[in-house]
């Protein structure tokens, strides 16, 4: 076995056992000292080494492969595919891994969803015109293009799994033996999720992901590129080293993952490796820059799956404090989660995608935009019972929201019974739906409502069922059945949201007209009081903030009142766009409206400063809260340490 010269290869299967040998020859005179010296010794089977390294058929984990050919150039990926129904987990590898890496882990996933695993550009069975071209830009189009390939413009619901935002370029050191962790599929899905390009992407999975140090380890990566093994006797070999230099601890993993990382050198007679990882430095720091607030500021479910707390850097340390992404912390591996510990990384992704309701078409509790589905599971059985259903179905399908939504539309004067015979069919929640879909209609579902209040009174007490019903008398302009609706609401003490409004900016081509339009709600909210009011009041500034329109969302609290909690709703979302100044000249509006600002108005605008890097005047607004006699809560507190401990600002820590 070849070997680079500053390297030491690993010992010949045997070899330790012939050292001892010779050592006995020479002194036989000193008694054994071994319990098992009465043991035959016996001779090294070079046959056992090759069953126990040999590899593995991809076909035992994978259903299929196949060659996507990207249309207008001559680049083939090669592709791995599992299962038959649910979202597609996509994964993307790291550098110098191949598709093959996600094997073990395919073979639990598909049992849930569908599993695509691609050969990266330059990697694995995959041709391109140019397999040294590892920029971002060009791997992440590389992606888009395969999913627009496979999907075209329908593609199902996509959970991005990517190894390796990368972080720093860690070394491993086990005797003489080192290797580079070097892998880019974290970065490749990251840039992918920020192009938002795909209109499906559903969640978003990085494996090991930390940015902080990875630019200063960058200089060394050549060096250690060079000092790894070079040349392989055979495939074996190589496999054995994977797993005895530590780059791998499954053995099982590395006899599937490893062969299609190597290729055989005619001219060399023996196995090299495939990708050629150290001739594209000038694409290194385009991997990393950013990435962290990239994969934070990605508007999808997160999971971050790290091999150690100590990989998070300063921006993911914040964002994780903040809650804005899932972090798994998976004990006793090493940065190939997905090979060392495949049932573990397998069962983390099913749960990920259980929890955040991942269906084929997206997100099931926001599918199609508009659609809402109920399910059984609130519905104990004296209920069921009460609606006389035959059959229940946790979910109801998209075809049957379509056929009552066509029921709706027809309006036709048999509705109640038609809807009465397929409510005895499955339990559903199309609520929402119907009344979106007859609102965008210019259609009346007060019909469509009395029949819910009905058949399913339990649907009545819904907030967004409520509100959308308030939306749909909005838009058709009939103020007295929505006052009527809103009276009825408060005396059951119903509340309603945002969605109760969504007419307003589409009333009036102008602000005199908006303002009018609102007025006439605001005067209703008034007359109707109770819990209506309160809701409906905040739901209204909350809309509007979030629409940017902070001047209507001022008049709604003229016309009001100036209650604090309405005023946090506009420096909430000023704090959001970045609009710092906006934030600290509604604290002015506050106070001279005879209002003081409370820990929870400071904290909007304390944890955005710093999120944004502006430690001195999130410092300095710290200040002037204690001044004026506003007491720090936890959350304050925490905000400030974290990012003090972070930069190490030992100091100003002290001084708290």
């Amino acid at each position: 076995m070849e070997s680079s010269k500053n390297l030491t290869s690993l010992p010949e299967e045997g070899q330790e056992d012939d050292n001892h040998e010779e050592q006995e020859g020479k002194d036989t005179r000193k008694p054994s000292v071994s319990a098992f010296a009465s043991v035959p010794h016996r001779p090294p089977s070079a046959q056992s080494s090759l069953q126990k390294y040999s590899p593995l058929d991809w076909k035992e984990f994978f259903d299929r492969e196949e060659d996507v050919c990207i249309p207008n150039s001559n680049d083939v990926f090669h592709v791995y595919m599992a299962g038959s129904e649910g979202p597609v987990v996509f994964c993307l590898h790291g550098g110098g891994y191949s598709g093959l890496s996600f094997a073990l882990s395919a073979s639990k996933i598909k049992e849930k969803a569908r599993v695509v695993a691609i050969d990266l550009r330059g990697h694995g069975k995959t041709s391109t015109e140019n397999d040294l071209d590892l920029s971002i830009e060009t791997l992440s189009n590389d992606v888009l293009a395969i999913l627009k390939e496979m999907y075209g413009d329908s593609p199902p619901a996509i959970v991005l799994v990517g190894h390796r935002l990368y972080s720093f370029c860690k070394l491993i050191c086990i005797g003489l033996t080192m290797f580079p962790i070097f892998k880019h599929g974290g970065s490749v899905a990251v840039h992918v999720a920020a192009k938002k390009a795909l209109c499906s992407l559903a969640g978003l999975v990085v494996v090991d992901v930390v940015e902080g140090t990875a630019m200063a380890s960058l200089v060394h990566m050549q060096k250690i590129l060079s000092n790894r093994m070079q040349h392989f006797s055979s495939i074996e070999k190589a496999v054995e080293w994977s797993v005895k230099g530590g780059s791998l601890r499954n053995i099982d993993s590395a006899r599937i993952s490893v062969p299609t990382t190597l290729k055989y050198d005619d001219s060399k007679k023996c196995y090299v490796y495939r990708a050629r990882l150290e001739e594209t430095e000038q694409y290194w720091r385009g991997w990393y820059e950013g990435l962290s607030e990239k994969f934070l500021s990605s508007p999808v479910p997160k999971l971050l799956l790290l091999a150690g707390t100590d990989r998070l850097d300063r921006a993911l340390t914040i964002g994780q404090m903040q809650g804005k992404f899932q972090m798994v912390v998976v004990r006793h591996t090493g940065h190939a989660i997905q090979e060392d510990v495949p049932d573990e990384f397998a069962t983390l992704i099913v749960n990920f995608i259980s929890r955040n309701r991942i269906g084929p078409h997206g997100v099931e509790s926001r599918a199609h935009y508009c659609f809402r589905f109920y399910s059984v599971s609130s519905i104990d059985a004296s209920q069921c019972k009460k609606l006389h259903t035959d059959e229940l179905r946790p979910i109801a399908t998209p075809k049957q929201v379509f056929k009552i939504i066509g029921l709706l539309r027809s309006n036709e004067d048999d509705l109640e019974s038609k809807l009465c015979k397929l409510k005895s069919k499955t339990i559903y929640y199309i609520g929402g739906s119907g009344s979106s879909s007859l609102s965008s209609k210019k259609r009346s579902a007060l019909h469509f409502f009395q029949w819910i209040r009905h058949w399913q009174p339990e649907l009545e007490c819904n907030s967004d069922i409520c509100s959308l019903i308030i939306d749909n008398c909005g838009r058709l302009g009939d103020y007295d059945a929505m006052q009527c609706l809103l009276n009825d609401f408060s005396l059951k003490s119903l509340s309603i949201d945002n969605k109760a409004f969504g007419f307003l900016p589409s009333t009036g081509t102008t602000e005199t007209l908006l303002r009018k339009s609102t007025q006439r709600v605001i005067d209703i909210l008034c007359e109707v009081g109770g819990t209506c009011y309160g809701t409906g009041v905040y739901s209204l500034i909350e809309m509007f903030s979030d629409l940017g329109s902070f001047d209507m969302a001022k008049f709604v609290i003229e016309k009001t009142e100036r209650r604090l909690s309405f005023y946090n709703v506009l420096i909430k979302e000023m704090c959001r766009r970045c609009d710092f100044k906006g934030a600290r000249d509604m604290m002015d509006e506050i106070r001279e409206a005879g209002c003081n600002p409370s820990s929870q108005t400071y904290n909007y605008i304390i944890s955005n400063l710093l999120k944004n890097g502006k430690n001195a005047d999130a410092y300095e607004l710290f200040q002037k809260m204690k001044e004026s006699n506003c007491s720090p809560d936890a959350l304050t507190l925490r905000y400030l340490y974290v990012t003090l401990v972070v930069e190490a600002s030992w100091m100003l820590l002290l001084s708290f």
